[in-house]
């Protein structure tokens, strides 16, 4: 019952206060070198990457289809020397997960057949990597603004990383556009990570408490629009970690994850054997918005499309249609080092 309550708790404080994270407030302009010390100091306040002595961290999790409906629930445990001496075990619908980090490199194992789900992967990324990188280079700051979430000042800034995204279309023609602008938001007292805005997410960060000279948010709550995707609870963080004989992966374990691989190798790989009927598409209608229509799936390791994301479309309507022929796809299974993988995709349909 106590789980429950907090997390109808958390729901409602979140939405009522997303609500709210439109509004700006006048400031005065920020040089890129403010933006930068901004960015420095959230990173090094507010993320795991900055954690300097081991820890041991338990969280639970749900995930929600995209009307607000569970699609899964489990828990996260993570025991860390450093950044690159970790055990992460994954629980997932009755299924395991284990990565081990081992001088930066990752090996896998698994109980049951770990299938996840787009959230579970996006909510790790909020989890684990919600900020980004603190390194001028890797992406450019185009925009400082005050904002407004309830009573709480933020300092935010928009960022868009360099380079260009490319995949392919049904009909194979190579699609390549620009990341997205994400926005990231600190609290003007604290300097705590209070929220994250992606192209289709926002993550929303609470109970913040001081650990190893960071400051960690102990609930996570992802949303699209008013819905809840994933939500997340940290139960336990202390001070502790395994021996380094418990933290070594075990012989048979595979440099290949069982979990998402993005597909960017082949047009073979990325070309679907079957499609479902294609939404009908009005081009005269296509014309008039800058909109395209997209949709993220997640492909098992036979081939089958288990999982499928809203991206952008020009009408809700058409998108519903999307995701309907979205899931009748099939691939050829994708191998990695001779294992098949889990994959995601990005699906244009026009």
């Amino acid at each position: 019952m106590r789980s429950l309550y907090w997390l109808a708790l958390f729901a409602c404080s979140t939405l009522s206060a997303l609500a709210q994270t439109n509004a700006s407030v006048p400031a005065p302009a920020k040089s890129q070198e403010e933006i930068w010390a901004l960015i420095q100091q959230g990173y090094q306040r507010n993320d795991y990457r900055a954690i300097s002595g081991p820890y041991h961290l338990v969280l639970s999790f749900e995930t929600f289809d995209v009307n607000g409906q569970p699609t899964g629930e489990g828990t996260i445990e993570r025991f860390s020397m450093t950044a690159n001496h970790q055990k992460t075990i994954t629980h997932f619908r009755g299924n395991t997960m284990t990565e081990y980090v081992v001088a930066g490199r990752k090996s896998f194992t698994e109980e049951g057949n770990f299938d996840g789900n787009i959230m579970l992967y996006h909510l790790g990324e909020f989890l684990f990597w919600p900020l980004s990188p603190a390194v001028p280079g890797t992406h450019r700051v185009y925009q400082y603004q005050a904002r407004q979430l309830g009573t709480q000042a933020m300092d935010c800034e928009s960022y868009q990383f360099l380079g260009w995204y490319t995949y392919r279309s049904h009909d194979g023609r190579v699609i390549a556009s620009k990341p997205p602008a994400e926005v990231e938001c600190f609290s003007q007292e604290t300097h705590d990570f209070i929220l994250k805005q992606t192209e289709h997410l926002n993550g929303r960060y609470l109970n913040f408490a001081p650990f190893h000279e960071t400051s960690i948010a102990r609930m996570i709550s992802v949303t699209q629009g008013s819905v809840v995707r994933a939500r997340a609870h940290i139960t336990m963080l202390e001070d502790a970690a395994l021996d380094d004989a418990a933290l070594t992966p075990p012989a048979d374990a595979s440099p290949v994850t069982p979990g998402s691989n993005w597909i960017t190798e082949t047009a073979e790989e990325e070309h679907p054997l079957q499609t479902g009927p294609l939404p009908e598409v009005d081009q005269k209608q296509l014309k008039k918005t800058t909109e395209n229509l997209e949709v993220m799936i997640l492909v098992s390791r036979t081939g089958v499309v288990i999982d499928a994301e809203p991206m952008e479309s020009p009408t809700p309507e058409l998108m519903k249609d999307a995701l309907e022929a979205a899931r009748k796809w099939s691939y050829k299974p994708i191998l990695r080092e001779g294992r098949p993988v889990e994959t995601i995709h990005v699906i244009h349909f026009q």
